[in-house]
């Protein structure tokens, strides 16, 4: 819920403006088809649709988020009627996703191969945005005499402090396309009858589109080895151990469409205060004078896709390593171990540092002008492989005319992305018999690195694709270690008992251990480092939670 507060909300809470309603869910429908063709070749298709809709009502959707933070004040003031749970920034009320998706497999058995050969082809068609509630967004700020407000050619000469409202209005949105396509091959080969053999190569290809149908993200022919061994060590089933190794990739996720591709609209305008907040609830502060020029970020047209993606961008993929022994015992009992090793091999962020980018740029013969340039795009987030080298099309002259640049993984003192995933799972299991079966399981794992992947759930960020991970380098400091979603110890228990042959009790329990505990903090005005090395945070190190 939202309330009405003309003071911070620790203070006084005020009349409630009504619940945040959300409808999210929908309706999947599948058809697959089999059909024998010959004793030795089976074929198959599939094919579903799946609707999936993120309606919602926000309550404080008309009120604009409206913050205090002029001294002596020594933390934000919350005013107006806007819902910090719904935050800043809310979403398309009539947000959906809708995935097509169709699949054949053929399987031909050939002696001792079984060969299987298949084609996958995934269309996500995606409605979505966000909009400030209200509209717009204010915040009070105090200039001191002297001081200027950057990038709106407005000084202070008045000789005494002035306080001000910027004002900054946002939206971003549309309608996006997202195309993922694979074929694979496959050889099950039975090379003794005690071992068989499985060796497989899957190609994969994505393509994520702007809100003008313009792919702004094209990865064709990444290439996925993947093999197995199987071993009835006794030849009687009861003895086996086994091992896979294998390359996953992922996809870009739909929402990295939308932040970076949509059609944004982003200026913020600087005001006068005249003292005065509006007495309809909503506390919006009285603009006086405008104090120097509009700063656009975004003019309300969809990005060109060259301008926010590495074009030497390669996909997110990790490597995995399995083995494991299984041992058959009495009365239908069976025990197991696994190891598994999943290691990050490459990652997907966007990076905003700007900044740095323009220092770098001046400190390597580019002009003032052109250094502002690169630096204004990458301070708008520009999606790379994290902890490389990142190159990106800049119009250097201000005549459309792009200009590929690259910026060295030294300049923006950003970590390379590192995650590592180590399993050990014991498992003691008890096969269906008409009456009974139970599964137990205890895994000892690790994770450890410095990104979960697509969110981060130590803030409760579901910017998929997008986080805030590397947008600067201050918010990477201190983030190698075990993640946020590392579980030490995690024991599963599921069984079923037919207490007739019309009725079935299942159970399921699953108990694990706590997460670890991270620590918050705000970064230091002046400086910082990253990687052992001194750098100057800048403003938007500071103030990135502002942007949206």
């Amino acid at each position: 819920t939202g309330y009405n507060s003309p003071a911070a909300y620790e203070k006084a809470r005020g009349k409630s403006i009504g619940l945040d309603e959300y409808n999210t869910g929908g309706a999947n429908t599948i058809g697959k088809w089999t059909s024998y063709l010959t004793d030795d070749l089976t074929l198959s298709a599939l094919y579903g649709v799946g609707n999936y809709s993120r309606k919602n009502k926000i309550a404080a959707a008309a009120c604009p988020a409206v913050y205090d933070g002029r001294p002596p004040l020594t933390q934000l003031l919350y005013l107006g009627c806007w819902s910090e749970a719904a935050g800043i920034a809310i979403d398309d009320p009539n947000a959906k996703d809708k995935r097509t998706a169709a699949r054949l497999d053929l399987s031909w058995a050939l002696g001792k191969h079984t060969l299987g050969v298949g084609l996958d082809n995934e269309v996500i068609d995606t409605v979505d945005g966000s909009v400030y509630t209200g509209g717009f967004y204010d915040r009070l700020f105090r200039l001191n005499a002297g001081q200027s407000i950057g990038g709106t050619g407005f000084t202070n000469t008045t000789g005494a402090p002035i306080d001000y409202v910027r004002n900054r209005v946002f939206s971003n949105g549309g309608t996006f396309k997202t195309k993922n396509s694979a074929w694979y091959i496959q050889d099950d080969w039975q090379i003794t009858p005690n071992i068989l053999v499985n060796l497989g190569i899957r190609n994969e290809s994505f393509e994520n589109q702007n809100d003008k149908g313009q792919p702004f993200i094209k990865v064709k022919n990444t290439w996925a080895p993947r093999g197995g061994v199987a071993w009835d060590l006794k030849g009687d089933g009861s003895t086996k151990l086994f091992t896979n190794a294998g390359r996953y990739y992922i996809p870009v996720y739909a929402n990295t469409n939308v932040r970076l591709s949509g059609a944004e609209t982003f200026y913020t305008d600087f005001f006068r205060f005249t003292g005065a907040f509006s007495a309809d609830g909503k506390s919006v502060p009285g603009k006086g004078a405008q104090l120097g020029n509009r700063v656009v970020t975004s003019d309300g047209s969809p990005k060109d896709p060259r301008t926010v993606v590495d074009p030497n961008i390669k996909p997110l993929f990790q490597d995995e390593i399995i083995l494991g022994f299984q041992q058959a015992l009495a009365d239908r009992w069976s025990f197991g171990v696994k190891y598994t090793n999943r290691r990050l091999k490459s990652a997907i962020d966007d990076v905003c540092e700007g900044a740095l980018s323009e220092e770098w740029a001046l400190a390597n013969g580019y002009s003032a002008a052109q250094a502002s340039r690169i630096g204004n795009t990458i301070a708008g987030c520009f999606l790379y492989n994290v902890g490389g080298n990142l190159t990106a099309n800049i119009d250097l002259a201000g005549n459309g005319n792009l200009t590929p640049v690259t910026i060295p993984a030294s300049a923006l003192f950003l970590p390379k992305a590192k995650r590592t995933y180590n399993a050990l799972e014991f498992t003691l299991e008890r096969q269906w018999d008409k009456r009974w079966s139970a599964q137990f399981s205890y895994v000892l794992s690790a994770s450890k690195g410095n990104t979960e992947g697509y969110v981060k759930s130590d803030n409760g960020q579901d910017d998929a694709g997008i986080t805030q991970d590397f947008d600067h380098p201050g918010l990477a400091e201190g983030s190698e270690g075990y993640l946020p979603n590392d579980r030490r110890h995690v024991l599963k228990f599921n069984g079923s008992y037919a207490l007739s042959d019309e009725f079935r009790f299942g159970a399921t329990l699953v108990v694990s251990s706590g997460r670890p505990r991270n620590s918050f903090g705000n970064y230091p005005d002046l400086a910082g480092t990253a990687n052992g090395v001194p750098y100057a945070a800048g403003p938007l190190a500071r103030d990135d939670s502002d942007l949206y």
